[in-house]
């Protein structure tokens, strides 16, 4: 099986997602970093990461379609 990172969300562009949630305008990062030690983690959600996946089963391939998190 060969796994390739091909694409994924920028934390600056989370930090700067929870801004426009919250109507505010600032250093992404740091409201980032904010978010996340005050617990609220929804913000996550927004992020994404995309895979690309060679060499694997049938099998395998319908445990991963099953799985909530990867759509």
């Amino acid at each position: 099986m060969r796994v390739t990172l091909e694409q994924y969300t920028d934390s600056a562009n989370l930090g700067r997602f929870a801004g426009i949630c919250y109507g505010r305008e600032g250093n992404d990062d740091t409201r980032l970093a904010h978010i996340i030690s005050v617990g609220h983690l929804s913000v996550l959600r927004f992020g994404h990461v995309v895979f690309k996946v060679e060499g694997i089963s049938r099998v395998c391939l319908a445990q991963l379609t099953r799985s909530k998190h990867l759509d």
